[in-house]
Order: C-alpha cells, then sequence, then structure tokens
C-alpha cells in the first residue's frame, strides 16, 4: 500500500504527465475564487506566469496565468504549460511534483511562480 505523498505523485504523474483527467469541479472549489489574486502577485513580482495545483477527493485540478492576465484551465494548462517548457516539461514536472505532492498532502495548494530569463 502507497503512503499519503506516493500515492498524491502517482496521481500527480497521471494527471500532469500521462494525460489523466483534470477535473472542473476541483477548479471551481478550490482555485477559481483565488484568480484575482494570483494575477495582482505576478504583477507584483514580475514572475512571467504562475500555476497552481490542488487536489480533493484523488482528483487533480490545474491552473496556468500569465502576466498578460490570460488563464488556462486544466488541460489548456497543462498544454500550455508543455509548450512553455518545449522540450523539457517532463523533466520539469518529474522534479517538481515530488514537492507539488508535499504540499497538497498537507492540505495546501501547490503555487509555482515561474520567470524566464533569456
Amino acid at each position: 500500500m502507497l503512503d499519503p505523498q506516493q500515492k498524491m505523485i502517482y496521481l500527480l504523474r497521471d494527471a500532469l504527465l500521462q494525460g489523466g483527467h483534470l477535473s472542473r469541479e476541483v477548479y471551481e472549489n478550490e482555485l477559481e475564487d483565488n484568480i484575482p489574486r494570483w494575477h495582482v502577485g505576478l504583477q507584483i513580482s514580475g514572475e512571467n506566469f504562475l500555476f497552481v495545483v490542488a487536489e480533493r477527493s484523488e482528483e487533480i485540478a490545474l491552473v496556468l496565468l500569465e502576466s498578460q492576465k490570460r488563464l488556462y484551465i486544466n488541460e489548456a494548462a497543462r498544454e500550455k504549460l508543455a509548450e512553455l517548457w518545449p522540450g523539457t516539461y517532463a523533466t520539469q514536472m518529474e522534479y517538481l511534483i515530488p514537492l507539488m505532492a508535499e504540499d497538497l498532502v498537507e492540505g495546501a495548494l501547490s503555487v509555482t511562480g515561474v520567470q524566464h530569463v533569456s
């Protein structure tokens, strides 16, 4: 039997790396109300984009916000994130998933801000 963190890693890998189901209901209940606050945070921090993962009842939701106030939800967010990290999406996710899992197991949202450096 998997411990809670290992189970969360499994759920995240399925949703973020293997094209698994992403929940609209989890987005609406856990993420949607925070969008305006996160947009303000992006403007203040100078980051290019921010993505947030939530989990409830073994269902995952993903939202990606760009600093220009564009919003991507679930599958569109996953696709956009892969587009922003061409060729390195899977590597980046493999690095981040254990960190995300730790946040989610503790009952928090996993919030990751990214600033592109040329």
